[in-house]
């Protein structure tokens, strides 16, 4: 988990609205704001060592087009899957851990900032809380699959890598920037696959599942 050379710093939303249930169900919105304060200072010096950070795993439920797509379309962009919703779990070395749901407009899209606003900033408030280290890993499995549902997809594959088809940082990391009512907050964000750390022939989440125990939640045909 070296850190390689950066990029230039990405604004980020300091606060994000989101839906967390479909709106046939509710049409509530919460609001979540990263604040500086609650994280720890940058390092001064880029160290190979990782002294401490938040570990993000995330996740996208989409559809297909229904109908089928022409080369006219594609070229077009109108044939981009729709995403049903973004999904997180974070967890510290503590052990502490929070997960969100974010459900988007029909046929809208989460940037990856946005989504890191809303995981980092929900966390749940508690007088004994550390702050938040500013070193962000971000993990998925199979990443080619869900990286490219954010809208700022253009811009996060200049940066990453196509490691036997994952998405992964190598020599860059993705760089953040939120200017936060305490300050601006940069985060460091390294972008990891576990499919690529997968045993051979038991890449799926199913037999992930079976090898640690916690079967696959298998989800309705519709």
């Amino acid at each position: 988990m070296s850190a390689g050379p950066t990029v230039p710093r990405k604004p980020i939303p300091a606060s994000v609205a989101v839906r967390e249930a479909p709106p046939e169900i509710s049409s509530a919105v919460g609001t979540y704001s990263l604040d500086a304060a609650r994280f720890e200072p940058k390092p001064e010096k880029t160290s190979r060592v990782v002294p401490g950070y938040v570990l993000v795993g995330f996740d996208t439920e989409y559809v297909v087009p229904e109908n089928p797509v022409s080369n006219d379309d594609i070229r077009a962009g109108a044939a981009k899957y729709r995403v049903l919703s973004y999904q997180f779990h974070c967890l510290l070395a503590s052990g502490e851990c929070w997960s969100g749901i974010a459900i988007p407009d029909d046929g809208g899209r989460m940037s990856l900032g946005e989504l890191l606003a809303f995981a980092l900033g929900s966390r749940p408030n508690h007088p004994d809380n550390r702050p938040l280290s500013t070193t962000i890993l971000l993990v998925g499995h199979f990443t080619k699959a869900d990286v490219p549902a954010f809208s700022d997809f253009a811009d996060i594959r200049k940066v990453v890598a196509a490691i036997r088809s994952s998405f992964v940082s190598t020599d860059a990391n993705l760089e953040f920037v939120a200017e936060t009512a305490s300050g601006p907050l940069e985060l460091d964000v390294r972008l990891r696959d576990t499919f690529l750390l997968a045993p051979a022939g038991s890449q799926s989440l199913g037999a992930l599942g079976d090898i640690l125990g916690l079967p696959k939640i298998a989800l309705e045909p519709d």
